[in-house]
């Protein structure tokens, strides 16, 4: 009996650690993923490139952005050059919508510039042929501790309004 529970014991530890490190290797994957997203953004963002900015969103998202004021408005909002960047996290979700599955990364980071702090959410689609951001969410340190800003995040990254087109965008708490 004892032989019994051992081998059971040194059969299902592998496997259960197999399974732990793939689900740590995807996380790694969708962590690099985002901070490359990141990167980009506050790239853009810093040398006011619209272009490039615009690239980095979702098809969807670049055709429910047409005035493009929301990104003149993030350029003028967000001041001095990067200091430090605290990547929080990255969380792979899938959503599936009738007969279509989709995968996005929520991410959240920490900029601090040379003139204020900033707070990054943003939502990418990681689908083929959709991919991009979907929503970006730039807030300040005070403007991200409302109850306004608060109520907007719970609502916009709930994975049932991950699809919802009135939250594609650029979206400024000041």
């Amino acid at each position: 009996m004892k032989f019994i529970r051992c081998f059971c014991l040194f059969l299902i530890l592998p496997i259960c650690m197999s399974l732990n490190s793939c689900q740590l290797f995807n996380q790694n994957e969708s962590d690099e993923y985002g901070k490359s997203v990141l990167n980009q953004i506050l790239d853009s963002v810093e040398r006011k490139d619209k272009d490039g900015l615009l690239k980095l969103f979702s098809s969807k998202a670049n055709n429910r952005m047409s005035n493009f004021e929301s990104i003149d408005e993030l350029f003028e909002f967000y001041k001095g050059i990067r200091q430090s960047v605290d990547y929080s996290y990255s969380v792979e979700t899938d959503i599936v919508e009738g007969i279509e599955h989709y995968k996005f990364d929520e991410c959240l980071a920490y900029v601090k510039t040379t003139e204020n702090s900033y707070r990054f959410e943003f939502l990418i689609c990681k689908n083929e042929g959709a991919e991009g951001i979907v929503s970006l969410v730039i807030s300040t340190d005070k403007s991200g501790n409302t109850p306004e800003y608060s109520e907007y995040i719970n609502k916009a990254f709930d994975e049932a309004e991950y699809l919802n087109e009135d939250y594609f965008g650029v979206f400024i708490f000041r």
